[in-house]
């Protein structure tokens, strides 16, 4: 038995022309031109972002950021290092903040900054310098040194 011939292409293959590639050019373009309009239209029909929601539920404002009041404190005294500094703040269920810091500089004045966010007024603060007069001392480190003093 023999096998019948193939009989041949009636049309060679086709070759990679110029004008095949600018064809080809053409699709790409098209095709990045018709994603680039895709996505203008979706950002020119996107709703535009709202106000928050002033809507409630269980007494809590949706979309409202919660206020958590606060206070704190502290105070540093070493006479050893002549470190003296302070601070406190507190924040109000509004969502108002009032402090203040001291510190006691080189100079030996203590400078005072007492400061407020209230409302819409932004930061402000006040700034008040004091002269502490003589400092205490340290205290004596040790018996010995005690002794010494007697």
């Amino acid at each position: 038995a023999v096998l019948p011939r193939p009989e041949p292409r009636s049309q060679p293959a086709a070759a990679y022309t110029p004008q095949l590639h600018r064809h080809i050019h053409d699709m790409k373009a098209s095709i990045v031109l018709v994603l680039v309009s895709a996505i203008v239209s979706l950002v020119l029909t996107s709703p535009l972002p709202q106000e928050l929601s002033t809507q409630t539920a269980g007494g809590i404002a949706l979309g409202q950021p919660v206020i958590i009041p606060y206070s704190y404190g502290y105070e540093v005294q070493d006479a050893a290092t002549q470190n003296f500094q302070n601070k406190a703040e507190i924040k109000t269920e509004n969502g108002d903040v009032f402090g203040s810091y001291s510190q006691l500089m080189p100079d030996g004045k203590i400078y005072t900054t007492t400061y407020n966010v209230t409302g819409n007024n932004g930061y402000r603060a006040t700034l008040r310098i004091t002269d502490p007069g003589p400092l205490p001392s340290a205290p004596p480190s040790s018996p010995t040194a005690q002794q010494q003093q007697a």
